[in-house]
């Protein structure tokens, strides 16, 4: 059998474990039964770099919305509209409440934070101040 580099094959297998662009976890379970059929001597370094690339791609494929209070589903539409048109790909939401923003919201996709928290403005203003 035919040798890969590990991380050569886990990423032509991510892309084709996407549906319009996200995750579909069809094809993401086939994906790991066709490595798990094909006999390769490096499967399960394969199989490691496979979900790496999953974990990441599920991080920078989903909007995270941290809110002091529950946010109204209108508005969490707004922000995924407008995540959405800032890069440019179909995003999922993920909610959860905060209380220790005090007020506002704080916004993760992949390793880009957006702080709009009343918690984060005063950890910048007592870092501007020291």
């Amino acid at each position: 059998m035919a040798s890969f580099k590990p991380d050569d094959l886990a990423r032509k297998l991510l892309d084709l474990s996407k549906t319009d662009g996200l995750l579909d976890a069809e094809k993401v379970s086939g994906a790991l039964e066709a490595l798990r059929n094909m006999g390769l001597n490096n499967h399960i370094e394969v199989v490691r770099a496979y979900l790496a690339r999953i974990k990441r791609a599920e991080r920078e494929q989903t909007i995270l919305i941290e809110s002091a209070s529950e946010l109204s589903e209108a508005v969490v539409l707004d922000i995924k509209k407008s995540m959405e048109a800032q890069y440019n790909r179909p995003l999922l939401v993920s909610q959860t409440t905060n209380k220790s923003l005090l007020a506002g919201f704080r916004l993760r996709v992949g390793d880009d934070v957006i702080d709009a928290s009343a918690l984060g403005r005063l950890n910048a203003l007592s870092n501007k101040v020291k």
